[in-house]
């Protein structure tokens, strides 16, 4: 089922967010796709055993979607959430929306209602810290691009302590905070074994996970869920 009443968006693919995907629970459920393209993300998830409902402002992307998806919401999440929604999910998904909103925190706040008892929200953000971000920074150059953390769609801008706090802010009790790190530029470190450059990336996240963290991720449960179970 496709719930569509907003004209067709630009389709969007990727091969999922396999970094933020490995932060989701071993248990399956019911699980909410928020901006879930063309179902890059739903697929794998479908694959592990998880039923999967998406949102996306794209009429095109939820087509290809559906082949994924229990069903999909055309919607514009600056509006919120549709008022058709109304599942209770064991997993919302969240993978870099927050960042393209004017008010992040009226979603998250919204989020609550929609999560199980024992539900998760797993967050992705870009970096705005990362070492590559940062240098064009340091010398007076916040300029726009088509990608990445500079993106012209982006309304927001994270650091990895920043968004902690804009999930603790808004009734979230921190699970996981962890970021993907890039190795450094150069030939050498690419030509490492594959497990020296796991431990290399794992150096990095404890040294400095702000300033080698490519993106931020996050799982985390609804506070008073957390207080409830702990009660």
């Amino acid at each position: 089922m496709i719930h569509t009443p907003n004209a067709p968006e630009p389709v969007y693919r990727n091969a999922g967010n396999l970094p933020a995907l490995a932060l989701i629970p071993e248990s399956c459920g019911l699980a909410l796709d928020l901006g879930c393209g063309a179902g890059d993300n739903a697929r794998l998830l479908q694959t592990q055993g998880w039923v999967v409902d998406g949102l996306t402002r794209s009429a095109l992307e939820a087509q290809e979607a559906q082949a994924v998806c229990r069903q999909v919401w055309v919607h514009d999440l600056e509006q919120g959430l549709p008022i058709t929604l109304s599942a209770r999910y064991d997993l919302i998904f969240c993978s870099h929306i927050l960042e393209h909103l004017a008010d992040p925190a009226q979603l998250l706040r919204q989020l609550h209602d929609r999560l199980s008892p024992t539900g998760v929200l797993v967050v992705a953000l870009p970096n705005l810290m990362h070492y590559r971000s940062r240098w064009p920074l340091i010398w007076g150059r916040f300029e726009y691009t088509e990608m990445g953390v500079m993106d012209r769609t982006h309304l927001r801008w994270f650091t990895f302590d920043s968004g902690q706090r804009l999930l603790q802010a808004n009734g979230f009790v921190l699970e996981v905070a962890t970021v993907e790190t890039s190795l450094p530029p150069g030939k050498l470190t690419r030509h490492f074994p594959a497990r020296v450059q796991v431990g290399i990336r794992a150096l990095l996240r404890a040294i400095s996970p702000g300033f080698f963290g490519l993106q931020l991720l996050y799982r985390a449960r609804s506070a008073v869920a957390a207080q409830a179970g702990g009660a």
